[in-house]
């Protein structure tokens, strides 16, 4: 339409990437009327009319290429219970990794356009996720790890269900990933959201509203400061010609701005569920509503965070834990504790799904061994004897800390924004290769002088099913990053969270954490 097109001329930005905005607003009005829509039957027509609707709006005709996946899962399914997991993953991730090579989409978000390969990322999640708790449903509850039987499906889902839960009103334009077996309560208002309960879900419009004005003041943010700072700033010629500690510092600085367009998208796609009251979580220790079951990121956490392997645990949280439980949990062997390996596969996994472009390996492969050196860390600070205990918590060693967190992490970052191979190489070359100098530093002291059994008790975790030591798999940038890039962009660190930020499920209802929030927010995510 006309009034597009000059609205985009206007604004300074393609169509595409208009509508995309347009559909991504309208998705928390979808969201707020989603509680007046009566009967189960009729929320899952809601949520797939709609969804699918905002998803056509953007996309056109090719929206309807999700239906192939999304079909082709469910005849799996239906047909070879057995090993629809195994069969599923690789036709639905072999489609997503089709349509990133055939729709070049790292280029076309560096040319400002929007595609559906964001919403067949999403999708991707999903529809994995859904095979595997399905076959997951033919084993015994005792056979399975704790998510898994919170998760599992005894029955197959009928097609409306199915659908409903892909498109779920816009959720495929930036996520987050959500179970099926929680969609499924929630729309039944069974578990947590079961009106008969106790203490039923209050309303959420206050917190929903909230949300908003955070993701306002992200976005505003990323306005102000992303025209002085961009991430290009690292290719141009006063960048070159400043010292390498200003270079450091600039370089951790355009990606911190850039990631600020990751905490609007996120906000604004947890205001949408907040809205509809799917974010319920139940109640805190102080009886106070949670907020936070599909909370994405939680900014001080991560900006501010004195370990690299707690990061995951607050950064694309519900991506992380995707990686977590179907790929990290799932390589690991019964009875064994996940290996170096093991995180290195996971990583892979998340850098071929984010896209093939050589930046994306450059910083996936990095990161494993920065989460690995934050590991090592917490191990020498354990080994501590007890006279010496607050040497862990001394503010001059958590500056030194932060500082270590804050500049690798955001070093190795920027391959992730440059996507291309030797701009990355030279971006880390012209710091001396300063963060990879670090962790390898770490690593070889610890191979030479390993830390000593543990003499500190653990630190509490946030989670009472936590375990004592992080372990991590993490990534950068998020992995509903198509569509947080769409209304953001792209950059950030998305990760696998950490044992110790991993999500408590004990049973099978929907009362279960899906993305964890440590119980010391309340629920609440703050600036």
């Amino acid at each position: 339409m006309q009034w597009e097109a000059d609205a985009a001329a206007k604004a300074g930005v393609t169509l595409s990437l208009l509508r995309f905005a347009i559909a991504f607003f309208t998705s928390v009005l979808v969201g707020a009327l989603y509680p007046h829509v009566p009967s189960v039957k009729g929320k899952h027509i809601y949520n797939l009319v709609t969804g699918f609707a905002l998803l056509y709006y953007v996309f056109g005709s090719s929206t309807l290429l999700l239906l192939v996946p999304a079909v082709l899962t469910y005849i799996i399914m239906l047909g070879v219970r057995e090993s629809c997991a195994t069969l599923v993953w690789l036709l639905v991730f072999g489609i997503m990794v089709a349509c990133h090579v055939l729709n070049q989409s790292g280029d076309t978000w560096r040319l400002g356009e929007v595609d559906f390969t964001g919403a067949m990322m999403v999708a991707t999640l999903k529809l994995i996720s859904t095979a595997v708790c399905y076959q997951d449903g033919l084993a015994s509850p005792e056979e399975l790890k704790p998510y898994q039987r919170a998760h599992r499906l005894e029955r197959l889902p009928s097609p409306l269900e199915g659908l409903s839960y892909l498109f779920a009103g816009g959720n495929l334009l930036a996520g987050p990933h959500f179970e099926l077996s929680d969609y499924l309560a929630f729309v039944e208002r069974r578990g947590a959201w079961d009106p008969s309960a106790p203490r039923p879900p209050p309303s959420g419009a206050w917190v929903g509203i909230v949300r908003m004005a955070k993701a306002v003041a992200c976005l505003g943010i990323y306005l102000w400061l992303g025209q002085l700072l961009p991430p290009a700033v690292v290719q141009g010629a006063w960048y070159a010609s400043a010292s390498i500690p200003l270079r450091a510092v600039t370089m951790w600085a355009a990606v911190v701005i850039y990631r600020f367009k990751y905490y609007f998208a996120w906000s604004v796609s947890e205001a949408a569920l907040i809205f509809s009251g799917f974010c319920y979580n139940g109640l805190d220790s102080a009886g106070r509503a949670r907020w936070d079951r599909f909370a994405n990121t939680r900014i001080r956490r991560v900006e501010f965070s004195t370990n690299p392997a707690e990061l995951p645990a607050h950064w694309n949280t519900c991506t992380g834990n995707w990686l977590r439980q179907y790929v990290y949990e799932r390589l690991t062997p019964k009875g064994k504790k996940p290996s170096f390996k093991t995180l290195l596969s996971t990583q892979l996994v998340a850098g071929v799904w984010h896209g093939l472009f050589p930046g994306y390996a450059l910083f996936f492969a990095s990161s494993a061994f920065l989460f690995e050196s934050g590991k090592v860390i917490y191990r020498y600070e354990r080994s501590l004897p007890p006279r010496y205990a607050w040497l862990a918590r001394w503010p001059p060693w958590l500056a030194v800390k932060w500082a270590f967190t804050a500049l690798v992490l955001n070093y190795m970052a920027i391959s992730f924004l440059l996507l291309d191979f030797w701009p990355s190489i030279r971006a880390w070359a012209d710091v001396n290769l300063l963060g990879h100098i670090l962790v390898l530093s770490i690593l070889l002291v610890a191979k030479a002088m390993p830390p000593r059994r543990p003499r500190l008790p653990a630190p509490a975790a946030p989670d009472a099913g936590a375990k004592s030591e992080p372990s991590s798999a993490g990534l950068i940038d998020g992995a509903d990053s198509r569509g947080a890039a769409a209304a953001g962009a792209v950059a950030g660190v998305a990760t696998v969270p950490t044992e110790n930020g991993a999500a408590k499920h004990t049973g099978a209802d929907a009362k279960q954490d899906t993305c964890p929030a440590p119980a010391s927010d309340g629920g609440k995510k703050t600036l």
